[in-house]
């Protein structure tokens, strides 16, 4: 009997380390979930004499350059300090219309990843990067959240030109950030975080680095047959607000939406530039999903593609539960028809308001295609990468840790919107786990249950009053 589910948590966009999402994806086989990560990219103490630094500049909207340089501690002749075991803090400047600020951040020398991030007033400035393992830089990028009065805050991504550059100007003093506005995320969280989940054969990995004023995380799955999916996240930090057991922090980011011939162009292109061939597929794979469905035939057999819940009730929970066709069997005395069976699973689904369609025969799969591949999700907004051999992911890995789909649609003068997010944080064990729990808008379907994350205004994610707690997560140093 094939069981495939779904869980409509599978719409909820990006959102902060969303790794909880991914238990909702689970078929044999088969490449689903949205959003998990890392595989690779963790673990590994970094050499001391392991030196780090970049500088360039960037041109604003509307004019206006800005130039920073960014190093870790060996780069500038001292002694490396090791904010975490595969980390290292960066520090700073970056000049904007001749006011000098402080940069600070974080380098992880095993993703070969960076973030930084300094703020004024008005403007929270994030640098971010990779290199590859020769320590040839792979791009940066500089992601400016600007507050247009109130709490209009205007998400923009610039893709930077690294060179060498001389930070000239004056030091930015008190006055130019408000304390309400100071602290960002509090120094003790900042630096390098991780997750490692595993779950029927799936791995989940994920690395996090946090800066002052930048959240990014590298997610990545891995299957049963070592299919690899992967995403990645960057977000500036509206706000903390330290509510004594716990932080609210406020995330907002530009979100690009490409159409579908503009990413699978830039999958070309990127293929190109690092002579990767794939086969490109029109659609995704058939994996069975769409509409919710099932089939049962004579003697309890079947395959249902139904929310999570919906199959325990009707095949009985892991826990020893039982469901309709075990307490049909015991009310018969034997095994029930295929008509018997049937009229129960239309009850249950009447009773919990599901709208599946009931099929005569088992449905027709497509295979998963062999080699490598790739097509556009309009769902994620992205093109999956699926099938390449193992000495290929670090260069797939370019795709997510450059926003190389980002960067393209950026040269095609692709106006962004900007999202927001808000999340409850709470630390434990001397500050070493911390723990994530999302607000949003909670929805009930009958048995399913899910929220929205995703907000449009910040006043819209300051207004939320539920916490997906069921869901709440933990990442550790």
């Amino acid at each position: 009997m094939k069981n495939i589910f779904k869980s409509k948590i599978m719409g909820r966009g990006l959102r902060f380390l969303a790794i909880a999402a991914s238990f909702g994806f689970i078929i044999a086989g088969t490449l689903l979930s949205s959003s998990c990560g890392g595989g690779g990219l963790t673990g590994g103490t970094p050499p001391p004499e392991t030196a780090f630094s970049v500088s360039g500049s960037f041109t604003k909207s509307g004019g206006g350059d800005v130039e920073f340089t960014l190093s870790d501690a060996a780069s500038a002749g001292r002694s490396a300090r090791a904010i975490s075991a595969g980390s290292y803090a960066v520090s700073g400047e970056l000049v904007d219309g001749g006011i000098i600020f402080r940069l600070t951040g974080t380098y992880d020398p095993v993703a070969r990843s960076y973030t930084a991030s300094t703020s004024s007033s008005m403007i929270r400035f994030s640098i971010n990067g990779a290199f590859t393992a020769s320590g040839v830089s792979l791009g940066s990028t500089a992601t400016l959240l600007v507050n247009m009065g109130g709490d209009n805050w205007v998400a923009t991504t610039y893709p930077i030109t690294e060179e060498e550059v001389s930070i000239t100007g004056t030091e930015a003093g008190a006055g130019d950030l408000p304390p309400s506005e100071a602290g960002g995320i509090p120094a003790f969280a900042r630096g390098w975080w991780s997750y490692t989940q595993t779950h029927m054969g799936y791995r989940w990995d994920a690395n996090v680095l946090l800066s002052e004023w930048t959240i990014t995380q590298e997610l990545i799955e891995t299957d049963p047959e070592g299919r690899k999916e992967i995403q990645s996240f960057r977000s500036s930090v509206v706000e903390v607000t330290n509510h004594g057991s716990y932080y609210d922090v406020i995330l907002g980011y530009p979100v690009y939406v490409a159409n579908k011939a503009q990413a699978e162009a830039a999958a070309t292109a990127f293929m190109t530039e690092y002579y990767l061939t794939a086969a490109y597929l029109a659609e995704p794979p058939d994996d069975g999903l769409g509409k919710y469905y099932w089939y049962v035939s004579e003697g309890g057999g079947g395959e249902f593609y139904l929310p999570p819940g919906i199959y325990e009730m009707i095949m009985g929970s892991l826990d020893g539960s039982p469901g309709i066709l075990q307490n049909l069997q015991e009310a018969l005395g034997r095994v029930p028809t295929r008509e018997e069976f049937a009229v129960e699973i239309r009850k249950l689904l009447a009773d919990n308001d599901i709208d599946a369609d009931e099929l005569d025969a088992p449905k027709v799969h497509q295979p998963w295609p062999e080699g490598p591949k790739y097509w556009y999700d309009p769902v994620r907004n992205d093109i999956v990468w699926a099938d390449f051999a193992q000495n290929q992911w670090e260069i797939i890995m370019r795709w997510y840790n450059t926003n190389y789909l980002e960067r393209y649609l950026i040269g095609l003068d692709v106006t962004p919107v900007t999202r927001y997010l808000r999340s409850r944080i709470t630390f434990s064990q001397n500050n070493s786990v911390m723990t994530i729990a999302d607000y949003g808008v909670r929805h009930v379907e009958g048995q399913n249950v899910w929220f929205d994350f995703e907000c449009t205004t910040v006043a819209a994610a300051k207004a939320l009053t539920q916490v997906d707690t069921e869901n709440a997560f933990t990442i550790t140093r």
